[in-house]
Parts: C-alpha cells; structure tokens; sequence
C-alpha cells in the first residue's frame, strides 16, 4: 500500500457499496441566516477550521485488480491531489423573491445530485438572496462520517 493512502474503515466501506443513483448516501444540513454571508469569510472560516481536518481534503480510491471482484480490492483513502475549495464550496443566487419556494427548488436540485467521487466527498452551496439574507446547505458523504461521529 502507498505511503499516503489509509485504508476506509470495514463499517465506511458499507456506505460506499449503498450509493447508487437513486440512493445518495450522503447527510445533509442547511443553515439560514438573517443577513448575507460574504463567501470571502466563509472561504476563512473553512480554511481555519474545516481544512485542518484532513479527511475533507481527502477522496476515496478503489484500486483494482485486473478481472478481481470489487470486494478484493478495498477503498482507500488518499489525498486529493488537485484539491481546490472551489471544488467545494459554491455560491448561488436565488432569483427574486427569494423565499422559501426558491431555496426549496435549489434544495431539491442539490438532494438528488451525487457528489464527484474525483474529490474529497463534501459540499457546500451559499444561497445568496433567501429571505435577504442567504442559507448554506451543505452535504457530507457517510463515508466521510456518520451524524454521531461528524459532532
């Protein structure tokens, strides 16, 4: 095994085999905040304290073995070699009025939309313009953690 690479965890790797198009395994939160956020702070914030952590600049690899059932090669975890925030971290604008019709449709296209395996498993979406303020929904894969362990 490279140096960098960490094997997933027997219980994560459970996560993994459960996604499917129809099955996205990934929790999801959304905060809304009464005035806008400047996405420059947020960029900040997220350096200082979400990026220390290296599982978010980690993505999940499946080596293979040539011809090899895919339970014989286990996943492992290696560092995003291209990683970029701008990867992850997205602002929108909802049109007006920006209620909660237009978060909810934003929502919705976010719900149903897989994360890209090519990356760290993590999003965030700043929704400028809800309620003249902005929410941030943000996405997490199973695999990155479970709601007990991500508190």
């Amino acid at each position: 095994m490279p140096r960098n690479f960490e094997p997933v965890a027997s219980v994560d790797s459970a996560w993994l085999a459960m996604e499917q198009p129809t099955n996205l395994m990934m929790m999801s939160g959304i905060i809304t905040f009464r005035n806008p956020v400047d996405v420059a702070h947020l960029r900040e914030i997220l350096e200082k304290r979400w990026l220390v952590h290296r599982r978010f600049r980690q993505r999940v690899v499946h080596p293979r073995i040539p011809f090899a059932p895919p339970e014989w090669t286990p996943a492992f975890w290696e560092p995003d070699p291209v990683f970029s925030l701008d990867n992850h971290l997205h602002e929108v604008t909802l049109p007006d009025p920006g209620g909660y019709s237009e978060l909810q449709q934003v929502i919705d296209n976010l719900m149903s939309t897989q994360l890209d395996f090519n990356h760290p498993l993590w999003s965030m979406h700043l929704v400028q313009n809800y309620q003249g303020g902005s929410a941030l929904v943000l996405r997490v894969h199973h695999v990155i953690a479970d709601g007990i362990s991500m508190v």
